[in-house]
């Protein structure tokens, strides 16, 4: 098991928020801190917005390295999704029904992904800074 100590000095992981209106991603270290971030309107992208997700991510990546091993990304999208984001159906996002989320990304990305919905995405990552920085 990696300690906190080791956890802190791992390459960040990519953060990727799929929402109602914008798609944004960020290199985000073990500690919370932000080293890049970047924002699309997801309005903006009706015909190919996983095209739009995969280059804003690179885009990001470009930034610095990203953890291979364990989460490298994580996704908060809006549901209903099937078990691990396999496929997600945001209702926002009528193009996507069914859609294969996690397959394209960890294929695409080479990456390790995890997605989950975004308001759990939120809490886990924010209890999980919580917990690292020793606070109830």
């Amino acid at each position: 098991m990696t300690d906190v100590g080791e956890a802190c000095h791992a390459p960040p992981c990519l953060a990727l928020d799929i929402g109602a209106t914008k798609v944004e991603t960020a290199l985000v270290e073990r500690d919370g801190t932000t080293r890049a971030r970047f924002r699309i309107s997801d309005t903006d992208q009706h015909d190919d917005l996983i095209s739009a997700i995969i280059e804003l991510s690179r885009r990001v990546m470009s930034e610095g390295p990203v953890a291979v091993v364990g989460v490298g990304v994580g996704v908060g999208c809006a549901g209903p999704m099937s078990r691990r984001g396999e496929e997600v159906s945001p209702l926002n996002i009528p193009q996507w029904r069914a859609f294969p989320l996690w397959r394209t990304l960890n294929e695409v990305l080479g990456l390790d992904v995890f997605v989950d919905g975004d308001a759990r995405a939120l809490a886990l990552a924010e209890g999980a800074l919580v917990a690292r920085r020793g606070r109830p």
